[in-house]
C-alpha cells in the first residue's frame, strides 16, 4: 500500500463525521492522500489501521469530552509507530 499523508479516524463511541468529512474534501482537493475510517471505530482497529495504512499522520476525532478522553488519546499517541520514512527520489 503506498504511503498516505493522513489517516483519519474518530474515537470509540464517537459518530459525529462533518467535520473529517469536510478536511478530506479539503485534503483532496489540494492532491494529498488520506483514509477516512468509519464510525466509533474501536481503539484496537484503529491502531491496526495506523500500522496497515502506513499513514505520515494521524488525526483522531472526537465532538465531546465524553468520547475524548484525554488518557485515551495520550495511551494511543504512546503505542504509535513512528512514521514510515520518505522515499527517496
Amino acid at each position: 500500500m503506498p504511503l498516505l499523508a493522513t489517516l483519519h479516524g474518530r474515537t470509540e463511541h464517537e459518530t459525529h463525521c462533518l467535520g473529517l468529512h469536510a478536511l478530506a474534501a479539503a485534503l483532496r482537493e489540494q492532491g494529498r492522500g488520506c483514509l477516512l475510517l468509519g464510525p466509533a471505530l474501536p481503539w484496537a482497529a484503529l491502531a491496526s489501521a495506523v500500522v496497515r495504512a502506513r499513514a505520515r499522520a494521524v488525526l483522531v476525532w472526537s465532538q465531546t469530552p465524553l468520547t475524548g478522553r484525554a488518557y485515551r488519546l495520550v495511551r494511543f499517541g504512546c503505542g504509535a509507530p513512528d512514521p514510515p520514512s520518505r522515499p527517496q527520489p
